[in-house]
């Protein structure tokens, strides 16, 4: 399945089970095409570990049980230069 934003841009992508539960790789994007969030479902649950994404910052959240059991943030404060 795939949702857009108003502009045309992939707002979401995923699948469902039969019985309309969401199952599988979710992937979430901003209305400028950049993803910010891919999660995972079994059966409708939460599980596994998702990832959201934005501006400097990235968030895994591990699920168990379709309940938070981890959560760990990186940030990308330090700028890398590059010569040509």
């Amino acid at each position: 399945m795939v949702y857009y934003h108003d502009n045309g841009e992939v707002s979401q992508t995923g699948s469902y089970t039969k019985d309309g539960k969401l199952q599988g790789e979710w992937l979430s994007f901003n209305i400028n095409g950049t993803k910010t969030v891919s999660a995972t479902y079994d059966q409708g649950k939460k599980v596994g570990k998702w990832f959201y994404w934005t501006d400097k910052i990235l968030k895994e959240v591990d699920y168990t049980s379709n309940a938070i059991a981890s959560v760990n943030e990186w940030s990308n404060t330090s700028s890398v230069a590059f010569q040509e």
